[in-house]
C-alpha cells in the first residue's frame, strides 16, 4: 500500500514556538479584515483566538519563501476541525489537507489549487495582492472528507511576507461516491457512472467557484450560504441519498443482509410475538399486517434492516428503497415544518436509539411524517430494545447476541378534522400537538392493557374533550347510519363555482373556511336543463376541482385534506354524472380523506 503520510517538515524562519511569541501582534494587526470578513467575531471571539483557546476560530499562518508556503502556525480551531494537531502541520504546505486519493484531488480541487497556487505567489510578481476566496474538498488526518471555504489573504508582517488562511468548514454531508472513493483505484473513477456523477460535480463547483470570484461580499457567511445551498441542491438532482431536506444515505446495505441471511424475521417473531399479539391482536401467522420495522442501533446511523408489507402501504416507501437507510425520510421533508412538528420528539428519538439500553426497554412516540407521494400522515409507533440470541458459527464476528429497535405503529383515524388543523403551522395548533404528545405518554401505562388501536382512541378522546373551540367552526352532525355516526361538518361554508375556485379556494384555507359548496352554474340549473351541456359542465367543474386541489402541494395547503368538506349543490338531473368529481379526484390522492359528500337537490 502507498504511503500516505504528509512528507517531513521542511524547517522555516519562524516555524512553531518563533511564530507563537509573535502571534499577539500578528493578529492584532489582521484583526480588523478578520472582523470585517466574518460578523460573529466580537471582542470575546478576538480574545479567545488571541489565546488560542479550544474552540477558537479554524486560521492558519503560511510564510512565503522559496522553498513553498509552509505553515508557521495553525490555531486550536484548525487542530479541532482537521485533526491534525500543531506538531504534525508545522513546516507543511496545505497540501497537507489534499484528498489522499490523487485522481479525485485532481478532478475535484485542481483548478482550485491552481488559483491558489497563482495567488500565493503573488508576492513575488508584485501584483496587487488583496484575497481570495477558495472552495476545497479536503481530508482530516482520520480520513474523513469535508468540504470548507478558505479565505486567504496577503499580509507582510515584520518586514516578512505571510498569508493568513481563515477557515469556515461548511457543515455537509458527503455523497458516498466521494466518500468512498479512498478504497477505489484511480481508475475505477472512470467507469461510466462516476465519470458521469463526477463530470457533473466539476461543472457544478466551477459555477460556484465563478460565483465566488465574482461576489465580492465581505462576509464569510453569506459567501457560506450561497455554498451550502449550491451544493445541496446539486446532491439532491445527482445523489439517491437524500428525501426533500433530508440525508438518508444507504450505509446499511450490509446490516439489512445480516438481518436477512443470520437474525431473521422469525426471530424477531419468536421474541415479540406476545407483544404483537397484545398490541395488535394478531398472531404471528398474521404479523405481517402490521406495520412495523427493525433498526440496527449498533450501526452508523441506525439503519432499518427490516420493514413489513403493511409499513410499505402506510408510508408509500417500498423496502427496496428502505432498507439501509434511516427512517427519517418519513418526516416532513421541508426543514423547517419538520422543526416546527417534530423537533423535540425526534431529540427524544434520537437519544432512545443511540443509548445502549436494557432488553425490552420503550418508549412511544407521536410524529408527523408524509407518505413518499408527499401527503401527511399521523405516525403513532412504540420502539422497544430487543437482543436477539444468534448462533455464533453464521454471525459477524462470532457473537451470539445482536441488539436491534424494533418499531410498531399506527395511523390516527380519530377525529381527523381536528389533528389536521393542528397542522396549520400556527402557534395554537402546534401549543395542542404538545398536549396531545403530553397525553401518549402520561397514558402509556395503560398500553400494556390494551391494543395500540385502542389505546390511541382513548387518548385521541381525552385530547379532544378540550379542543379549544378558536380552533375549529361551529359544526353539525350529520345524524347516524347503521348505529354508526356520520360524522360532523363545518356550519359555515363558502360558496364556489368553476369560474372562481382557482383564485378563491387557497386565500379561503388560508383565512380558516373549510367547507365549500361546489356550485353549479345557471346554465346547469332549471327546467331547461340541457342533459348533455350538464354533463360536460359536470366534466368541467370536477378536472378543475382536481387541478385546484393538486395545486395546494405549492402552499403545502394539503396538509389540511382531513378538515376540508365539500358539498355539492345540483339539480336532481345531474346526479347520476357525479361520480365523476371522485375519478380526477383521486388522482391527488384527497378524495379518501374528504370526509362528508352530499347531493343537496336543487330544484
Amino acid at each position: 500500500m502507498a504511503d500516505i503520510s504528509p512528507p517531513p517538515p521542511s524547517s522555516t524562519a519562524h516555524a512553531g514556538p518563533l511564530f507563537n511569541a509573535c502571534w499577539p501582534e500578528f493578529i492584532e494587526q489582521v484583526a480588523p479584515s478578520l472582523q470585517q470578513r466574518l460578523s460573529e467575531v466580537g471582542p470575546a471571539e478576538l480574545e479567545a483566538l488571541l489565546a488560542n483557546r479550544d474552540g477558537c476560530l479554524p486560521c492558519c499562518v503560511l510564510e512565503c519563501c522559496a522553498g513553498g508556503n509552509r505553515l508557521v502556525f495553525v490555531s486550536r480551531g484548525f487542530e479541532e476541525k482537521t485533526g491534525y494537531i500543531s506538531e504534525r502541520s508545522l513546516g507543511q504546505t496545505l497540501e497537507l489537507l489534499d484528498v489522499k486519493a490523487p485522481g479525485l484531488n485532481q478532478i475535484v480541487n485542481g483548478p482550485e489549487l491552481l488559483n491558489i497556487h497563482k495567488f500565493c505567489r503573488g508576492a513575488d510578481n508584485a501584483r496587487p495582492l488583496g484575497d481570495i476566496v477558495a472552495l476545497m474538498l479536503h481530508e482530516r488526518e482520520q480520513g474523513d472528507r469535508f468540504w470548507q471555504l478558505m479565505r486567504m489573504q496577503h499580509v507582510t508582517f515584520q518586514d516578512r511576507q505571510y498569508i493568513f488562511c481563515l477557515i469556515c468548514v461548511l457543515e455537509l454531508p458527503l455523497p458516498t461516491r466521494l466518500r468512498e472513493a479512498r478504497y477505489l483505484p484511480d481508475e475505477k473513477l472512470e467507469d461510466a457512472e462516476n465519470s458521469c456523477f463526477l463530470d457533473d460535480l466539476q461543472t457544478c463547483l466551477g459555477r460556484i467557484r465563478t460565483t465566488l470570484c465574482t461576489d465580492r461580499s465581505d462576509d464569510m457567511r453569506d459567501l457560506q450560504d450561497v455554498v451550502r445551498k449550491s451544493i445541496l441542491a446539486f446532491m439532491k438532482s445527482n445523489t439517491s441519498e437524500f428525501e426533500g431536506d433530508h440525508w438518508v444515505p444507504l450505509l446499511g446495505q450490509d446490516s439489512a443482509l445480516v438481518f436477512h441471511h443470520v437474525v431473521k424475521w422469525a426471530g424477531i417473531l419468536a421474541k415479540m410475538q406476545n407483544s404483537l399479539y397484545r398490541t395488535w391482536e394478531v398472531s404471528e401467522r398474521h404479523a405481517e399486517v402490521v406495520a412495523c420495522a427493525v433498526s440496527d442501533p449498533a450501526e452508523h446511523d441506525c439503519p432499518l434492516v427490516y420493514v413489513s408489507r403493511e409499513f410499505e402501504k402506510l408510508t408509500g416507501y417500498q423496502r427496496e428503497w428502505a432498507l439501509g437507510r434511516n427512517c427519517r425520510f418519513l418526516q416532513p421533508n421541508q426543514r423547517c415544518r419538520n422543526s416546527a412538528f417534530n423537533q423535540e420528539e425526534c431529540l427524544r428519538m434520537g437519544t432512545f436509539c443511540k443509548e445502549r439500553l436494557p432488553d425490552h426497554t420503550r418508549m412511544i412516540s407521536l410524529l408527523v411524517n408524509e407518505r413518499r407521494d408527499g401527503y401527511p400522515f399521523w405516525n403513532l409507533f412504540v420502539m422497544e430494545h430487543i437482543e436477539i440470541e444468534v448462533d455464533p458459527k453464521t454471525s459477524v464476528g462470532g457473537v451470539d447476541r445482536r441488539a436491534y429497535i424494533f418499531e410498531v405503529q399506527t395511523n390516527l383515524h380519530f377525529h381527523h378534522h381536528r389533528l389536521s388543523e393542528l397542522l396549520a403551522m400556527d402557534t395554537r395548533g402546534l401549543i395542542e400537538l404538545r398536549r396531545l404528545r403530553d397525553i401518549f405518554r402520561m397514558q402509556e401505562q395503560h398500553l400494556q392493557e390494551q391494543s395500540l388501536h385502542a389505546f390511541a382512541q382513548d387518548c385521541i378522546s381525552i385530547w379532544a374533550s378540550e379542543f379549544p373551540a378558536a380552533l375549529e367552526l361551529p359544526r353539525c352532525q350529520l345524524g347516524c347510519a347503521r348505529g354508526r355516526s356520520r360524522g360532523s361538518i363545518p356550519i359555515i361554508g363558502l360558496e364556489v363555482s368553476v369560474q372562481n375556485i382557482m383564485k378563491s379556494m387557497k386565500p379561503a384555507l388560508q383565512e380558516g373556511i373549510r367547507h365549500f359548496y361546489l356550485t353549479f352554474p345557471p346554465s346547469a340549473q332549471g327546467d331547461t336543463l340541457d342533459i348533455d351541456m350538464g354533463e360536460k359542465e359536470v366534466k368541467l367543474f370536477s378536472l378543475t376541482l382536481a387541478q385546484v386541489l393538486a395545486g395546494l402541494k405549492k402552499s403545502f395547503l394539503h396538509y389540511l385534506r382531513g378538515a376540508v368538506t365539500f358539498t355539492l349543490v345540483t339539480p336532481p338531473l345531474l346526479v347520476k354524472f357525479l361520480a365523476r368529481f371522485q375519478s380526477p379526484c383521486m388522482a391527488t390522492a384527497i378524495i379518501l380523506f374528504l370526509g362528508c359528500w352530499i347531493c343537496a337537490a336543487q330544484t
